[in-house]
């Protein structure tokens, strides 16, 4: 005669309880390392280099328009200085030679993106003014770019850490409260429902070219919605990679979970029948 395991029904619904509980915090898991890879330094110059670049170049990052006035501007040593956001970057004959449009422009906008990365808009904003006045409105107009600083990617990395520590419990404990291979299931379906977004993330990074291109700008007076949709067009080369890896890695994992729980489904049944 068989044994047979019983598995009180309360277990069942605490143990969707906790799933449901911990899948907006994997989904803010997801979204937070995402974020945190994204304010990481070399990613994070890119993107305000790159964004600086596209609303400043009302032609497209690669035209020959403005770049002409700086070889106009070259003094008797065959360079000039181009002082943006209190940084200044010298430009040479050479470089207007040898660098293509978008290259000089993110060589000038790169070098204001690092200092702004290391000191913040506070930083900054000292270097351009001394009056408190005028430092606290840098401060304010740069509130959406704060978290592409070395400490927005601090402080995205103390939210992660709570988040993790939050969804890693309520996993724990529903996948504690399932049974047999429900606790493959479980964080499995978890897992692939939290990553679904990467397929989408993926199309799109798909979807585009390699590199950003052309403009952020609009020729109809820049409102502020065909603005923003000009920037997650212009921007996507950039940010999707990172969004649809993040996301990907857990839909993935959850899939493979869900998998193997299939396949020990399979060789458990085997092995009854043979049991007989």
């Amino acid at each position: 005669m068989k044994n047979t395991i019983t598995h009180p029904y309360w277990h069942v619904d605490l143990k969707w309880l906790l799933a449901l509980l911990a899948l907006p915090f994997l989904a803010t898991v997801l979204l937070l390392t995402a974020s945190y890879r994204l304010t990481a330094k070399e990613p994070a110059v890119d993107i305000l280099s790159y964004t600086l670049a596209g609303l400043t170049s009302s032609e497209g990052i690669d035209s020959d328009f403005d770049i002409e006035q700086l070889r106009q501007d070259l003094d008797a040593n065959e360079e000039t200085v181009v002082a943006f956001g209190g940084v200044n970057v010298t430009i040479t004959a050479e470089d207007l030679d040898n660098l293509s449009p978008r290259e000089i422009r993110l060589k000038i906008f790169s070098a204001f993106a690092e200092r702004f990365y290391d000191v913040g808009a506070g930083g900054v904003a000292e270097d351009i003014s001394s009056d408190t006045e005028a430092i606290v409105q840098i401060e304010d107009d740069a509130v959406l770019i704060s978290p592409l600083t070395s400490a927005g990617h601090r402080q995205i990395g103390v939210y992660l850490a709570i988040a993790t520590v939050i969804a890693l419990a309520l996993l724990s404990m529903a996948v504690l409260f399932s049974y047999r291979l429900g606790r493959l299931v479980t964080p499995g379906v978890l897992l692939l429902l939290a990553g679904l977004p990467g397929i989408l993330f993926m199309a799109i990074a798909a979807s585009n070219p390699n590199t950003p291109s052309g403009t952020i700008r609009s020729e109809t007076g820049e409102g502020s919605m065909e603005l923003a949709g000009n920037f997650v067009s212009f921007m996507a080369p950039l940010i999707m990679p990172y969004l649809s890896s993040t996301y990907m890695s857990a839909f993935l994992l959850g899939v493979t979970l869900l998998v193997l729980a299939l396949m020990l489904k399979i060789i458990l049944k085997h092995r009854d029948k043979e049991n007989g």
